[in-house]
């Protein structure tokens, strides 16, 4: 996903964990799928983190994501 692409999510939008991040230990033990959420800090350039199903949070970096 390129950055113009990430500026038009919105908050509650489900992602995928792109191919070539798949094999990390995080998705492994966290799972392929998140939802958007705000971040609560100013320094990201897109301004979401990541939420997975087990409560998790990470990074939203729009290379390592595709919406579903």
């Amino acid at each position: 996903m390129t950055r113009e692409e990430a500026e038009n999510l919105k908050p509650g939008t489900l992602v995928r964990v792109a191919e070539h991040c798949r094999q990390s230990k995080t998705v492994k033990r966290t799972g392929e799928y998140g939802v958007l959420v705000l971040a609560k800090r100013t320094a990201n350039l897109v301004g979401f983190d990541v939420v997975y199903s087990n409560g998790e949070k990470s990074i939203f970096v729009p290379a390592n994501w595709e919406v579903v």
